[in-house]
C-alpha cells in the first residue's frame, strides 16, 4: 500500500479524476498491478458456501421479502436465547488487527419490524445505514419502522418503545436520531439511522461523493456493536457499502487493499452482493475519489454542511 500512496501524491488536484481519460491514468498509476479493482471484481465470483435451511423453513417463509434471497444458517443473526429466525447475516471484513463487523439485512416487513429492533438491541448496534427508499418505482421496498414525528414515542413490543428525537436532511441522505428504550430497565440507546436516498435501485449514484460523505458520517457516529445495513435485499446496494468501507478503512491505514474470498460470504448469494453490472465500477471511482482527496486534502466541495473525511483520516 505504500506503493500505492507514493504514486497517487502525484495527483495536485481533485478534479484530475472527473473524467474517463483521467480516471484511467489513475487507475493505471495507482495499481499497476490492478491488485485493488481484481479484489473488487473477483467479489462477484464468490460461490455460496453454506446452506441456508433454516431461512427456507416453513414457518420463516413469511419473514423473508425474496424467497430466494436468505441467510446461511452459519452466519445468520440468531435472535433471543432460542435463537430465532430473522432475515439477517453477518459480515466480518479483517482491516489490520481490527474486524469491520456488519449486519447486512432484508429491508423490514410490516410483520418483522419487531424482530429489527430486537436484533438492533441484541446487537448492540448504533448505527444503521438505510440505502433503500420506502417506495421505488411504485414498488414497496422496506416497511417504515422508524416514527416519523418528532418526540413522539412508538412501542414496538411489550420490551421496546422507540422516539425520533432528531432529524436533519443534507445533500444525499437523511439523519435521524432515535432513542430505544428497553422498558422493564429503563436502559436508553441512541441510534443513528442514516437514510441514503441518492441511490435508485438497479443502477449506481450519478457521483460518488454523496456517498463517500454518507460512509465517512457512518464511521464518525459509530459507536459499538456491527452496522446494519440494508436496501430492499440486503445484497447489492448493502454490499457496494460493506466493500467501499473495508477498502477505505484499509487506505486509511496505509495497508494493502486485500479483501478475503469469504469476506462477503454471509449473504447466501455473493455475487449478488454487487448484482448490478455497474457496480463495481463505481466501486472504483469512489474508492479512487476518497484516496486523492484524503491526499490532496480537498474537502469534497461546499454542497454539503458535513465535511466527507469525518469518518475517515489518513493515518501517520
Amino acid at each position: 500500500m505504500v506503493l500505492f500512496i507514493n504514486d497517487i501524491d502525484n495527483i495536485n488536484d481533485i478534479n484530475d479524476i472527473d473524467n474517463i481519460t483521467g480516471l484511467n491514468i489513475v487507475t493505471n498509476q495507482c495499481f499497476p498491478d490492478a491488485h485493488a479493482i481484481t479484489i473488487l471484481q473477483n467479489l462477484q465470483e464468490l460461490k455460496p458456501l453454506d446452506q441456508c435451511l433454516i431461512g427456507q423453513a416453513k414457518e420463516n417463509r413469511r419473514k423473508n421479502r425474496y424467497k430466494n434471497i436468505l441467510p446461511y444458517d452459519t452466519t445468520r443473526v440468531p435472535l433471543g436465547v432460542e435463537g430465532g429466525y430473522i432475515n439477517a447475516s453477518f459480515i466480518r471484513m479483517p482491516v489490520g488487527n481490527e474486524e469491520f463487523v456488519y449486519i447486512a439485512c432484508q429491508g423490514p416487513l410490516p410483520t418483522t419490524v419487531a424482530d429489527f429492533w430486537q436484533m438492533v438491541w441484541e446487537q448492540n448496534c448504533t448505527v444503521i445505514a438505510m440505502m433503500t427508499q420506502e417506495v421505488e418505482g411504485e414498488k414497496i421496498k422496506c416497511q417504515r419502522y422508524w416514527p416519523d414525528v418528532l418526540n413522539k414515542t412508538t412501542m414496538i413490543n411489550d420490551r421496546l418503545r422507540l422516539a425520533l428525537v432528531r432529524l436533519q436532511q443534507v445533500k444525499g441522505f437523511i439523519i435521524r436520531v432515535l432513542e430505544l428504550e428497553e422498558i422493564q430497565t429503563g436502559e436508553v440507546r441512541h441510534i443513528s439511522h442514516l437514510n441514503f436516498i441518492a441511490w435508485p435501485d438497479h443502477d449506481t449514484p450519478s457521483e460518488p461523493d454523496d456517498l463517500l460523505t454518507f460512509i465517512s458520517y457512518m464511521r464518525h457516529v459509530h459507536k459499538s456493536g456491527p452496522i446494519v445495513t440494508h436496501c430492499s435485499a440486503g445484497i447489492g446496494r448493502s454490499g457496494t457499502l460493506i466493500c467501499i468501507d473495508a477498502v477505505l478503512g484499509l487506505i486509511s491505514r496505509d495497508l494493502d487493499v486485500s479483501i478475503p474470498g469469504d469476506g462477503l460470504s454471509g449473504a447466501s448469494d455473493p455475487q449478488e452482493m454487487c448484482s448490478v453490472e455497474s457496480i463495481p465500477s463505481f466501486e472504483e471511482s469512489a474508492v479512487l475519489r476518497a484516496v486523492a482527496r484524503l491526499l490532496v486534502g480537498d474537502p469534497g466541495g461546499e454542497s454539503s454542511n458535513i465535511p466527507w473525511f469525518l469518518g475517515w483520516s489518513r493515518e501517520s
